[in-house]
């Protein structure tokens, strides 16, 4: 299956055929045609370091180079390489193709160790770069444009008067990422001021990764064990026995979850607001952190309703919206609508203004209209499978839209009896890790033994891995997230990319993806240590010991 870049650093090296235009080549102003073949130094890393193997079709890149030379050692230049890239995977089990095209631009100042006039020539250079990817090995991940200071070597060997072979390679040593305003939007710029700065808030973020790290203020002793992203959890209505979100912060990290986005399932306009409302007064609190909240309802289908309460359902309502966004004082994070209700166009517009996120679900929507909500700015699908037209050859509907639409980031309940495991490895294999977000849809019940429990007033039993009302309807499920890992793992699932999908894929939806999902540089300590069975020994949230299994 595709492989996420590197977090750590973006390099870019290309053999690259040099084209000097004549009457340049030994002018003080060059201008340089190039075409050559792109070599994804990130990729490669990180599939030697997953056990996977690695192939890339032959990528050739074009671009063009203007420099200034300052004498024979010294000048400047600024360069543009395009390279559409074709990527293979193969693992125990799977393998996969994606594509990773990379666009990159520098400006940079160089200094030739060897004369220009040699055959063989050296070069380093710094400046400022930028990088951009897309293709589907980039799905689903915001963070898809750096941008900052950079340094880098040329290695040239001259072919001729008018031809040259060259070999760039170059990292970023000062970056910023950019993220699209539907999944938190801004720059994030790594660096130690803003560490700094979120420590003395109590905020303690990931200082550095790698090999060689300077000393710290606490050891982990994580020898022989799996060191994770903390889990989040976007779509959970409770945790422990209870759905107050301050009950679910102290119990979740028990499951390795350490930020979530409390659920509330179609309620009374009444009971919404006070929902939202709460939410937005939580303080900050040891524990999983509330990222804000996520509405599952109310402008639902009444065909698709599964276990929403029938009296509740309503059609998009302009005023009821704005008193939401008054009360939620910018913490609603996310909501799902049925996109064929009227009014659906003008509520997704508005909600989207707001920075609130629209899901896709409990909807009987046609295919079309789902790509239309998701022209509109719609960008994930609600427990993918449930509470939807089913699929058919002929009539996709939203299922087959959430296979098919890269726009669209398929939430997955993976507890095994929601989706079959076939139906969920489909899903995996046609959208990438990158393009699913696996939840829980917990309720009270989760984490507990067997047993009848009480959600929004209604009685609800559980079997310990799912939960149903009492005709029979399933309400949700009763599996927490660490047992969901080891589900997908079962299932022949590559660890890393459950992980992923169980972490980075919740903190895209939650709009936490500069922060959340990930072991790097600038992001939060938010750390699961599992031993070699996936049983869970500790559980760090923003840097604090939240859970241990060691006495």
């Amino acid at each position: 299956m595709p492989v996420s870049r590197w977090p750590a650093s973006t390099i870019f090296a290309a053999a690259v055929l040099r084209l000097v235009a004549p009457g340049c080549a030994s002018a003080q102003i060059s201008i340089a045609p190039t075409i050559g073949v792109y070599v994804p130094t990130a990729e490669l890393y990180k599939a030697a370091t997953s056990g996977q193997t690695f192939k890339q079709e032959v990528s050739i890149t074009v671009g063009g180079r203007l420099g200034i030379n300052f004498g024979q050692r010294v000048g400047i230049e600024g360069t543009v390489v395009y390279a559409p890239s074709k990527l293979k995977f193969s693992a125990t089990g799977s393998s996969s193709s994606t594509s990773a095209n990379i666009l990159t631009g520098s400006g940079r100042a160089f200094v030739e160790l060897l004369p220009r006039t040699n055959a063989l020539s050296l070069q380093v250079n710094g400046g400022v770069g930028i990088v951009r990817r897309s293709g589907t090995a980039y799905q689903g991940d915001p963070s898809n444009t750096d941008m900052g200071g950079v340094v880098g070597a040329t290695l040239r060997i001259r072919l001729g008067r008018l031809l040259h072979l060259q070999l760039h390679a170059e990292d970023f040593v000062y970056k910023a990422q950019y993220a699209p305003s539907t999944t938190g939007s801004g720059f994030t710029v790594v660096n130690k001021q803003l560490n700094d700065v979120l420590e003395s808030l109590g905020i303690r973020p990931i200082a550095a990764v790698g090999e060689r790290l300077t000393e710290a203020s606490t050891d982990i002793d994580a020898a022989g064990l799996y060191v994770l992203p903390g889990f989040v959890d976007v779509h959970v209505h409770g945790a422990g026995g209870s759905p107050d979100p301050a009950t679910m912060a102290r119990f979740l990290p028990s499951t390795g979850v350490t930020s979530f986005l409390p659920t509330l399932a179609t309620s009374s306009p009444e009971d919404t607001l006070v929902f939202v409302e709460a939410v937005a007064s939580l303080g900050a609190a040891p524990g999983a952190e509330v990222l804000g909240s996520h509405l599952e309802g109310p402008f639902l289908s009444h065909e698709r309703r599964g276990a929403q309460p029938r009296e509740h359902l309503r059609a998009p309502d302009g005023p009821e919206i704005e008193r939401l966004l008054a009360a939620a004082k910018g913490s609603l994070r996310r909501i799902t609508v049925a996109p064929e209700l009227p009014g659906a166009r003008s509520a997704v517009e508005r909600l989207l203004q707001n920075g609130v996120q629209v899901s896709l679900g409990h909807s009987a929507c046609s295919y079309e209209q789902a790509l239309e909500a998701a022209g509109w700015g719609a960008s994930s699908v609600t427990h993918t499978y449930n509470a939807m037209t089913p699929f058919h050859h002929r009539q996709p509907g939203l299922v087959g839209a959430a296979l098919a639409c890269d726009r669209l980031v398929a939430e997955l309940i993976a507890d095994g009896v929601h989706v079959h495991q076939a139906a969920a490895l489909a899903l995996i294999r046609a959208r990438a890790p990158q393009g699913v977000a696996v939840v829980t849809d917990g309720l009270p019940a989760l984490g507990l033994p067997p047993g009848v429990y009480d959600w929004l007033g209604r009685r609800i039993v559980s079997d310990g891995t799912v939960a149903r009302l009492e005709d029979g309807t399933l309400a949700g499920s009763a599996t927490p997230m660490l047992q969901v890992l080891r589900n997908l793992v079962d299932w022949g699932v590559p660890l890393e990319h459950a992980a992923r999908m169980v972490s980075r894929g919740g903190a895209i939806l939650a709009g936490a993806a500069d922060c959340k999902g990930a072991i790097t540089e600038g992001f939060d300590a938010d750390l699961v240590l599992m031993d070699e069975k996936l049983r869970l020994v500790s559980t760090y949230c923003r840097g604090q010991l939240a859970f241990s299994s060691v006495p």
